[in-house]
């Protein structure tokens, strides 16, 4: 027979467990996002011989976020 407390510990964990994947799940999506720019961004280089900042206006990516695709196109 579980206890009150047993009962509570087993519910914090359980709420513990969807909020971090609920969490996983967000994260998943934008390294997905941003993986998949990253590919269209060096598709855009090779096939269409444009710079990167012209990729970068072909498919609005925001001023702020540049910098960080810069660096993604140089580790990748």
């Amino acid at each position: 027979m579980l206890s009150v407390f047993d009962e509570i510990y087993d519910e914090g964990m359980s709420v513990g467990r969807d909020a971090g994947r609920a969490e996983g799940r967000v994260e998943g999506r934008v390294e997905g996002t941003v993986n998949a720019n990253v590919n269209a961004i060096r598709v855009m280089i090779t096939t269409f011989h444009v710079t990167v900042e012209e990729a970068f206006n072909s498919l609005q990516v925001p001023e702020a976020e540049r910098p960080r695709y810069i660096e993604l196109l140089k580790t990748a």
